[in-house]
């Protein structure tokens, strides 16, 4: 923006491309840099303070009639960033969404120091042998029938990964898919 650049517009859009890349470049390595750190002290996420406003949200943009439940324990405090938890947590919930025919649940609990996630849709699944496949970054299983880049699923993966934890993709007891995400508690 200075005066005297101000007559070369081509080195003008150079820099102005060159500090959008640095800009995205800083934004990614602060954000694993929060990933693999420790949370703050005191901060987690608040199940019943966080998952209403989330659902509200899914039942806005999937406004379909689909019946969306969450169930996790009274009191039940997760100790990690809100918005990590809200960026994996909505990827999972708006995949499931988007394949769902009628039902998508949430489970969460404490299992010894550690946490259970479930994501669990009626839709119609995906095939044992090509599970694998779903989990990498910009992978899509569905010739582009729903709406989306790929990214949400190796996003989660990596998220999970950074905390220590483990996802696989199981049958649901609803019929569809179940993400199951196993996280260590945090030190």
């Amino acid at each position: 923006e200075r005066e005297e650049l101000r007559d070369q517009p081509e080195l003008q859009a150079t820099l102005r491309e060159q500090l959008a890349q640095i800009r995205q470049r800083l934004e990614r390595e602060l954000g694993r840099a929060r990933l693999a750190g420790e949370a703050l002290p005191g901060a987690y996420f608040d199940c019943a303070a966080e998952l209403p406003g989330l659902f509200s949200t899914l039942g806005m943009i999937h406004s379909h009639g689909l019946k969306l439940e969450w169930q996790a324990e009274p009191g039940l405090c997760l100790p990690w960033d809100r918005e990590d938890l809200l960026e994996l947590l909505g990827n999972l919930l708006d995949n499931a969404c988007k394949w769902a025919d009628a039902e998508v649940r949430l489970s969460l609990v404490q299992e010894g120091e550690g946490y259970r996630l479930w994501v669990d849709d009626d839709g119609p699944g995906i095939a044992a042998e090509r599970r694998e496949a779903v989990l990498g970054r910009g992978t899509r299983l569905d010739d582009e029938q729903v709406a989306g880049h790929g990214l949400g699923l190796g996003i989660v993966r990596d998220m999970v990964e950074a905390w220590g934890g483990s996802l696989s993709l199981e049958d649901s007891p609803l019929g569809g898919l179940r993400i199951a995400i196993s996280l260590p508690g945090r030190r």
